[in-house]
């Protein structure tokens, strides 16, 4: 009860004195901060974990900044340090957690500290999407470095799963192909000139051929 106060004190304060992104970037800090003083003194980290529950009010707050029109502008605004504070936040505690996770049996805090990197990878993803789309001005090229960064980031992790028979990473670098070519196929390839549609449908093809090569070399081992 007293911690609940506190922190509600604390969130009070900030809010007194700071607004926009700035608040958004306290916020998260705070929260990142409570949630490992509470891991420090308490050695529970199941608690620790339902603290870190309080990074949903900046994870809210953190979308205004995915919609501001500051990225017309430039790219390193305070908006990008939002994002980026965020992501960096959210991958840092939930990795962090997991290597401490392994010491309790349930599975629970395995599940909410996934559940914290995956969150945390989607606004680096948001992030490396606006920013090259504000830094290059240029749509089709944005898209194309996005989307094969996003290919390789997938493949990784689906390589990575299937070596070490990490169901999770597997899923997980399944699921951003997946998303890649569905996007590929119901969006940019209505959107994108004709040239920028050759060359990313040949990187991410190539991408994928050659990886299909190492599965098969994988499956026949």
């Amino acid at each position: 009860m007293y911690a609940g106060i506190g922190i509600a004190m604390l969130a009070s304060a900030t809010s007194a004195e700071l607004n926009g992104a700035t608040l958004t970037t306290a916020y998260i800090i705070e929260c990142a901060v409570i949630s490992l003083v509470t891991y420090f003194v308490l050695r529970d980290i199941k608690i620790a974990e339902r603290v870190s529950l309080l990074f949903i009010g900046p994870g809210i707050l953190a979308l205004e900044s995915i919609g501001s029109t500051a990225w017309i502008y430039n790219v390193f605004n305070k908006d990008f340090f939002v994002l980026l504070v965020l992501a960096l936040t959210l991958i840092g505690l939930g990795l962090f957690f997991l290597h401490k996770v392994y010491e309790v049996k349930d599975k629970e805090p395995r599940q909410l500290n996934a559940t914290m990197i995956i969150i945390g990878s989607i606004y680096g993803y948001m992030l490396l999407w606006l920013s090259l789309h504000s830094g290059l001005k240029d749509d089709n090229t944005a898209i194309m470095i996005s989307l094969v960064i996003y290919t390789i980031i997938g493949l990784i992790c689906y390589f990575y799963g299937l070596i070490n028979q990490k169901k999770c990473r597997k899923i997980y670098g399944g699921v951003i192909v997946g998303l890649v070519v569905a996007r590929l196929f119901l969006v940019d390839i209505w959107g994108m000139d004709l040239t920028g549609k050759i060359i990313t449908f040949f990187l991410i093809g190539t991408l994928l051929i050659s990886t299909a090569f190492l599965g098969k070399k994988q499956k026949n081992n």
